[in-house]
């Protein structure tokens, strides 16, 4: 089979090559900004609730610090589609765990077991 094929490889299906590449660089922008490779203004850490008030009912998800949300409402196509719109939803996917990781090596290696199992 094709995908026991890229698999034995260490390829990654395209798909999840291009999700790859994209968190990758999406890494690099969030944790070493620089004037000319930053996250727009649009994207933001999500609010926290304040625990002392909020009874959580949910999952710890909603305690992740690096969820990121866009402050603006998607209503065309090529919005939805631009870099930075479609791979904070995919950042917003991957593990904490992951997103939290502070040195890239490491980021890497564990991104791609991720996408792997979700590619299984």
């Amino acid at each position: 089979e094709y995908h026991l094929k890229l698999k034995n490889l260490d390829v990654l299906p395209m798909k999840y090559k291009f999700d790859y590449n994209d968190l990758v660089l999406f890494y690099k922008m969030f944790n070493n900004p620089s004037p000319f490779s930053s996250i727009p203004g649009y994207l933001r850490k999500k609010h926290l609730p304040d625990p002392k008030v909020t009874r959580y009912t949910r999952s710890m998800s909603s305690s992740d610090e690096l969820q990121l949300e866009c402050s603006i409402k998607p209503r065309i196509d090529v919005f939805k589609n631009s870099f930075f719109y479609r791979t904070h939803l995919r950042w917003n996917e991957v593990p904490l765990n992951i997103r939290s990781e502070n040195c890239l090596t490491a980021f890497k290696t564990k991104l791609k077991e991720y996408l792997w199992m979700k590619a299984d």
